[in-house]
């Protein structure tokens, strides 16, 4: 069984509810983190990202950026704000052995080349991950897919719930073999909710 799961789909077909309703039903057992979009009136603005101890939230792309070197579409983009909340996951995850979650690995996210590094390390890891990826060809994304360590699956709103027991089961899985080997269910929790 795949160690990765790598969800993708065009923007706006449900990867980062489905990344939290995966979370929802694992609680404290993953590091990690997810993006949203920021909304004003009927108008999306922006993005934050946010880790999913819910300890920290930093807006991260705007259209109120202006001045930001690094750009998609309207959107500038703050790279050292991501990369504060991201990268922080990332390394608590490789340092404490623990499943990983991150949503989404894009084009906004991979202007940080730490960002990259840090992937390359955690798919050189024997980490158990859940992440998403945009569907945009891309040199670097496109490598991940191909991996024989990688499990890809195509989100669109038909097969919502389809994927999300895909997850919940691969995610089980990995747990229980987990535990089996004698990691026990109650280490694992007090680990991921270290500091």
């Amino acid at each position: 069984m795949a160690t990765r799961l790598l969800v993708t789909g065009r923007p706006g077909c449900g990867k980062t509810t489905l990344v939290k309703a995966l979370l929802k039903r694992f609680p404290n057992r993953f590091c990690g983190f997810y993006t949203e979009e920021v909304r004003e009136g009927d108008l999306r603005s922006g993005f934050t990202v946010a880790d999913v101890r819910g300890l920290q939230r930093l807006l991260f792309a705007s259209v109120s950026f202006s001045k930001a070197k690094k750009r998609v579409s309207k959107y500038g983009v703050d790279v050292a704000a991501f990369e504060t909340v991201a990268l922080k996951e990332m390394e608590r995850s490789l340092e404490e052995k623990t499943p990983l979650v991150i949503d989404e690995i894009g084009k906004m996210e991979l202007f940080s080349e730490r960002f990259r590094n840090l992937l390359e390390q955690v798919f050189s890891s024997p980490l158990f991950v859940v992440a998403t990826v945009h569907s945009h060809p891309h040199p670097f994304t496109d490598a991940l897919k191909r991996r024989s360590d990688v499990e890809l699956l195509f989100l669109d709103r038909s097969n919502f719930d389809e994927t999300l027991s895909k997850l919940t089961f691969c995610t089980a899985s990995f747990f229980e073999r987990r535990k089996q080997k004698g990691f026990e269910a109650g280490e694992e929790i007090k680990t991921s909710l270290k500091g």
